[in-house]
């Protein structure tokens, strides 16, 4: 395979995960005895291999999975923030003075609140969430797990278990998917008892979390938006080229399988803009507003005083890795692996296209466009520095990215870059000044968040796999896209019809499983080869994975897929590379 392994291990040395233990080191504990997960468990169903919440969509809108894989890239995405943070596990400095009880909502693992616990030692920890999937306290140090208890219930429906003034601090992240908020408020009209709830669920919700919070209390949220990571057409191009049929059934007589057809209209942006509608539409139909980090701040300072909002993170989309070698081949030297080109028919180095040179009208259009967003970073590619084609760069030697944001004052700052800052890649987050975080409301001396360096660079690594967690998110909606699918279906929509999709098709639900399976696994397979996270792995330490010796037929075929895959390149601009892959908020707000 050329993405190498599927499925990456935790990527960090200084795991959240580091205060569980075997349960054979343990002597004694007084913490619950492991709760497994089975087919029986009334909390959860089963649809087509997937576990979900066995609740209905009107009480819990939630519309991820619970499979093993989601879980994991869960506890991975707890280490990418941490590693954001600067290795905090919160944006507050409490000034030694840490918070004496401790609430995490939405805690799912409980990885969080297990981390936090082995770094707070005097705090006692409550992780809640709507299902039981918390790891057994049995796992967890004795000194840890004394200070924890998991909840389960819902929000939604009912008030949060603890009393008033309960809490000094209260963590959230990823909590916007559970929360519900139409887009349309006439429909109430049509829908009087659901949507009437529906409309206040965000400012229940928040005024639910200052109850329990003691006065003066903490609250802190991390929340990313809904976003589909778009694959270029020259990208999918050559990975299609033996999968370009229609995706109409076969015709009769022949054995070709249906879940190996599939083809998209021309005028479509991207090969895989069905699944893209299908997961909008996920998110649609649950009133769940995809980009909860544009609400937000709204909501928060409505509820909470001295709201402070650090800039929106933007993690853009990393460069093409270099090619896997061939059997038999050796990894380049990093002085080649780890270096960047423009020539797209070299496969030993990450591949970035030239950004076009900026004129002065682009500037100035530029500037106009980023004084109109007060909180958020624009991020803008830096001139023309990675040489002419043919030319490798080093890594190292490419500027960084311009940062440009407005401050307090009426002029736009543009932080120019150093000469003598050496980043690795140009298009590498960056993050600003806590000091520059903007206050919402309150006076800001209240919050003090913890110093980050103006200029925090992300690792390559770290990045690929922020672009891996962004997809996961898709593959965590899959059961819930396919939803969404049969009710096209079951409508007989046009646009399936554009898709191959026939009149006497619709009632075959096999028919149109296989073709959702094709749909979503062809996305998943280019999404792995996008990723080439063998490539991240061996930057960390990891062995490069042994392939197997290939056949002269096998060969050829690798080397002419080899060779389509660079020749697409060709048609590689920078905006393909200009959209976030993730896009995450970060808010903090004392109780009044």
């Amino acid at each position: 395979m050329l993405w190498g392994l599927e499925h990456p291990p935790y990527p960090f040395k200084d795991s959240p995960m580091s205060s569980i233990v075997s349960p054979r080191s343990r002597q004694s504990t007084t913490a619950k005895k492991p709760r497994p997960i089975e087919s029986s468990d009334p909390s959860f169903r089963y649809q087509n291999g997937s576990r979900l919440h066995n609740l209905n969509q009107e009480d819990a809108p939630y519309p991820l999975s619970y499979d093993r894989e989601i879980l994991d890239l869960w506890a991975i995405d707890h280490a990418l923030i941490q590693k954001v943070k600067h290795g905090q596990l919160t944006l507050r400095d409490f000034k030694g003075e840490i918070p004496g009880r401790v609430l995490d909502l939405g805690t799912a693992l409980g990885d969080w609140v297990i981390a936090c616990a082995g770094k707070w030692p005097t705090s006692t920890f409550v992780g809640f969430d709507m299902v039981n999937i918390q790891i057994p306290l049995q796992y967890v140090e004795p000194s840890v797990a004394n200070r924890i208890q998991w909840v389960n219930g819902n929000f939604l429906t009912s008030r949060l278990p603890f009393p008033d003034n309960e809490f000094d601090y209260v963590h959230m992240q990823g909590i916007g998917f559970a929360i519900p908020e139409p887009r349309v408020r006439l429909l109430f009209l049509y829908y009087p008892f659901s949507l009437t709830e529906f409309l206040h669920q965000w400012h229940d919700f928040l005024d639910e979390v200052n109850r329990v919070l003691k006065p003066n209390g903490t609250i802190e949220i991390l929340q990313e938006d809904a976003l589909f990571p778009i694959l270029p057409k020259w990208f999918t191009r050559p990975l299609h080229a033996d999968r370009s049929c229609a995706l109409s059934p076969p015709p009769s007589g022949t054995n070709t399988p249906i879940t190996s057809t599939f083809a998209t209209p021309d005028d479509d942006p991207h090969d895989h803009a069905l699944l893209e509608h299908l997961f909008n539409a996920v998110f649609e139909s649950r009133f769940i507003n995809p980009k909860p980090s544009s609400i937000l701040p709204v909501y928060f300072s409505s509820t909470f005083r001295h709201v402070k909002s650090p800039p929106l993170l933007q993690f853009p989309m990393p460069p093409i890795a270099p090619l896997m070698p061939l059997p038999g081949q050796q990894l380049p030297p990093p002085a080649v692996s780890d270096a960047i080109t423009s020539d797209p028919t070299d496969p030993c180095c990450f591949f970035m296209p030239t950004p076009p040179s900026p004129t002065a009208h682009d500037s100035s259009s530029s500037t106009t466009k980023s004084s109109t967003v007060l909180s958020d970073f624009n991020f803008s590619r830096p001139p023309s520095s990675l040489g002419a084609p043919s030319s490798r760069t080093s890594v190292s030697s490419i500027a960084p990215t311009v940062l440009q944001r407005i401050p307090s004052t009426t002029s736009v700052h543009s932080i120019a870059p150093s000469s003598s800052r050496q980043p690795k890649h140009p298009s590498l987050a960056l993050l600003s000044p806590m000091a520059e975080s903007s206050i919402i409301g309150g006076e800001a001396s209240v919050v003090e968040l913890f110093p980050i360096p103006e200029f925090e660079k992300l690792e390559d690594k770290v990045l690929y796999m922020q672009l891996y967690r962004a997809a996961g998110l898709v593959f965590a909606t899959k059961e819930a896209m396919w939803d969404e699918l049969a009710k096209l279906v079951e409508k007989e929509d046009a646009l399936l019809k554009l898709y191959g999709w026939r009149d006497e098709d619709f009632p075959n639900l096999q028919l149109n499983r296989k073709r959702f399976e094709t749909l979503y696994q062809r996305y998943k397979d280019d999404m792995h080869v996008r990723l080439s996270l063998w490539h991240s792995l061996t930057k960390t330490g990891w062995t490069f994975p042994r392939r197997e010796p290939l056949t002269g037929p096998e060969l050829a075929e690798e080397e002419r897929l080899r060779q389509m895959i660079l020749e697409s390149r060709r048609d590689a601009c920078a905006q393909d590379f200009d959209a976030p892959s993730r896009t995450i908020r970060l808010l903090i707000g004392v109780k009044g």
